[in-house]
């Protein structure tokens, strides 16, 4: 007795539901505020304070 190999390809799991919404992104002013706060706490350096700020200022 043969087999045969299956003629229909596996198949292939439904993909991951998206969400209905995403939530909203945050607003330049409350980026700015988090920086500060990293800053303030010492996650991040006086450079990378700068550069992010000028980076986000750029984007206003």
């Amino acid at each position: 007795m043969f087999r045969r190999a299956a003629a229909e390809p596996a198949s292939q799991p439904a993909p991951a539901a998206q969400p209905l919404f995403a939530p909203p992104a945050p607003s330049s002013a409350q980026r700015l505020q988090e920086l500060e706060t990293l800053r303030a706490t010492g996650a991040i350096s006086d450079a990378e304070y700068t550069a992010k700020r000028q980076q986000i200022i750029s984007q206003i």
